[in-house]
């Protein structure tokens, strides 16, 4: 985000309240002052609920970042990965293997609308819970999805094998459990070999090495870990680029003139495309406006 020359940061003051979040304001009214001053959104939290509650009153285009539930934005990344890795998405399976979090709930979401098939690889307990898997019957209606607690079954024919942490951040309470639980369902080189030569491994980093993963599978030939992170700085610009779009877009259709238009920031050399270019220049008086 520091790439864009206008950003705003919230930070929380603990894990669950935010002093001016949900505590001193309310999820709606903070979500309304924030559209009365940016131009994109974009909501990285813990609680799901906060991000609805935005959803419900903001008038700003944007995206969510990360939740408690959902992980959209790695999921996105993800799939860009696969398809740069494979050339095509078509006919692949994606195992996950690991715990039924927020980043296997996206990524199933993510694989069932483009077609790849995905498999959850997950210890008794720890699979996808009813309330996501039905969410995900409305999001994605036939989705092509497994589960199988064996995870050597599971990789037979898995075209790229991914795990994540076992405890994510506001389960270390956990740590000790989940380390036990998870003990048989570590991405080794024992479970690369029983998937095909051409499979693929990845992670969404940070990574517990030595626990989830170990260091010859995380730096060996079939990883493409760091490949990811050149995705993943990628295509968010061109979501907020898409969304500035939507928004020219929008205001044209209101009958808005292009000196009305919300201040729309873009960095040096770059232009939002939408059928004409919009350029923003600033004038002494600090305004910016618009020109086709």
């Amino acid at each position: 985000m520091r790439r864009w020359p206008n950003w705003v940061a919230a930070a929380s003051s603990s894990r669950r309240t935010t002093p001016g979040l949900g505590g001193r304001e309310s999820v709606e009214d903070v979500a309304r002052v924030i559209s009365g001053y940016s131009d994109v959104r974009v909501l990285r939290t813990f609680s799901q609920e906060t991000i609805e509650g935005f959803c419900r009153v903001v008038i700003v285009p944007g995206h969510q970042a990360l939740s408690d539930d959902r992980h959209p934005c790695q999921a996105l990344t993800d799939l860009l990965t696969i398809r740069e890795t494979f050339g095509d998405l078509a006919a692949r399976r994606l195992v996950f293997v690991g715990d039924g979090n927020n980043v296997a709930k996206s990524l199933a979401i993510a694989c069932g609308r483009v077609g790849l098939s995905m498999t959850l690889s997950a210890p008794d307990g720890y699979e996808f819970d009813n309330e996501f898997l039905e969410l995900l019957a409305v999001a994605v209606p036939d989705p092509d999805l497994g589960v199988e607690t064996d995870p050597m079954a599971a990789v037979a024919e898995a075209d790229v094998i991914y795990t994540d942490v076992w405890a994510s951040m506001g389960q270390e309470s956990e740590k000790s459990e989940r380390e036990s639980a998870f003990a048989g369902h570590q991405v080794n080189a024992r479970l690369m070999a029983a998937a095909p030569e051409t499979c693929r491994f990845m992670h969404d980093l940070p990574a517990r090495r030595g626990l989830e993963v170990t260091d010859e599978v995380i730096d060996g030939p079939q990883s493409v870990v760091f490949r990811r992170p050149r995705t993943g700085c990628t295509w968010p610009r061109g979501c907020c680029s898409g969304c500035w779009v939507s928004e020219v877009n929008m205001a044209r259709h209101d009958g808005r003139a292009a000196d009305q238009l919300r201040a729309i920031e873009v960095t040096r050399g770059h232009r939002v495309r939408s059928g004409q270019h919009l350029h923003s220049r600033r004038t002494d008086d600090g305004a910016v406006h618009g020109e086709h």
